[in-house]
């Protein structure tokens, strides 16, 4: 290595060292102590996720920081204009804002993570109208994960013990943030078998802890983990859990429930037949009057359209008023034609009804939009 440095200056790069034997790390450690005094500049990249006290790098990292053989450079997550500028660069032109945003609420900035996600989209036909313009609206719902990453995922989540993995898929039920104490009753047949389980999960860098008041909550540190996760289940299994999620929910936040209303929902809904429709359609209702009242519009249309989802184009008071509901959140987003079109179910249902107190209040609202387009 001297001789071939005098004849020209190298630069030596090592990848993935966490995963080196240890001939190849003393190797490495005894040109680390000779490398001050030669035309060498030597790189190792290691991911510290993976780095385990046990392994042989970590013993080798400890001794080349404590003899100051090596400087430690961390490289951070790309922040979402670092995600809006890669993806300008993957595609040869400027995203918009809003998919910036989800890209990275998905990634948390891994630009390997992000380079997969952008390939997927565009190979789904998701990213790219007909005129090869970025698509104006897309939401993290809408992804799903690229099979290179799921591969690097699955590796990680390998190392987890059984019973480890098997809880961590329950919370990735549950959602991306998860209550310890929802989990635990969820696992209650085991005692302290959910906080041993994201305890390793933890160390194992695919949750964090997140401290709200006195509760303590865990949150996975990609959507993506959280995804692989839940897809390792079969429908009807993600099914059932969604149900029991939604069963524990009610029990152990039973004093607080309007406060894990569009929680509940979701659940209730996921959940499919297994459960209660009329139950659905209500926390789906409450979900949409608070999802409006925080003036989460696109929120409230889609629990909206979850609850007609199960009405099977029901004609009673509640799917008139749910009409009603409808229209509203639809001229909040400005889309008066479909407000127009919703208003009109509404009175079509009113007057079969023969409910004429409520056929007169939905006139009020049509006759304002219809004034507002000028249809005198």
């Amino acid at each position: 290595m001297e001789r071939l440095a005098r004849l020209t200056p190298i630069v030596a790069l090592f990848e993935d060292l966490q995963w080196a034997d240890e001939p190849t790390l003393l190797l490495l450690q005894h040109l680390a102590q000779a490398v001050a005094g030669m035309p060498l500049l030597m790189i190792g990249t290691y991911r510290d996720v993976d780095l385990e006290v046990g392994r042989p790098f970590a013993k080798m990292l400890e001794s080349l920081l404590r003899q100051k053989l090596g400087t430690r450079i961390l490289l951070r997550r790309l922040p979402v204009a670092g995600v809006e500028q890669m993806l300008a660069a993957l595609s040869s032109q400027k995203p918009p804002q809003s998919l910036a945003r989800v890209v990275f609420e998905q990634t948390e900035g891994n630009p390997f993570f992000v380079e997969e996600v952008f390939q997927h989209l565009a190979e789904e036909g998701k990213l790219f109208d007909e005129k090869g313009s970025f698509r104006p609206s897309l939401r993290v719902d809408q992804l799903q994960v690229p099979e290179g990453v799921r591969l690097v995922l699955g590796r990680r989540l390998e190392r987890l013990s059984e019973d480890a993995r098997q809880i961590l898929t329950t919370a990735a039920v549950i959602g991306r943030v998860f209550p310890l104490e929802l989990l635990e009753d969820l696992e209650k047949a085991r005692p302290d078998a959910a906080l041993e389980a994201v305890e390793e999960a933890e160390r194992a860098h695919l949750v964090e802890t997140e401290r709200r008041g006195r509760q303590t909550r865990y949150r996975f540190v990609h959507e993506l983990v959280r995804q692989t996760l839940s897809e390792t289940l079969s429908l009807p299994r993600r099914q059932r859990l969604h149900a029991r999620v939604a069963d524990a929910m009610e029990r152990v936040y039973a004093a607080t429930i309007d406060a894990h209303v569009s929680a509940l929902a979701h659940h209730l809904y996921q959940a499919g037949s297994s459960v209660d429709q009329e139950k659905t359609v209500h926390f789906l209702s409450e979900a949409a009057r608070q999802a409006s009242g925080a003036a989460a519009h696109e929120d409230a249309l889609d629990y909206l359209d979850n609850a007609f989802s199960l009405l099977d184009d029901e004609r009673t008071i509640r799917a008139a008023d749910l009409r009603v509901r409808h229209a509203g959140v639809l001229r909040s987003l400005s889309r008066d034609q479909e407000a127009v079109q919703e208003y009109e179910r509404a009175l079509a249902i009113f007057d079969s009804l023969g409910d004429h107190v409520r056929f007169v209040e939905t006139c009020g609202p049509l006759q304002t939009l219809h004034m507002r387009a000028s249809q005198f």
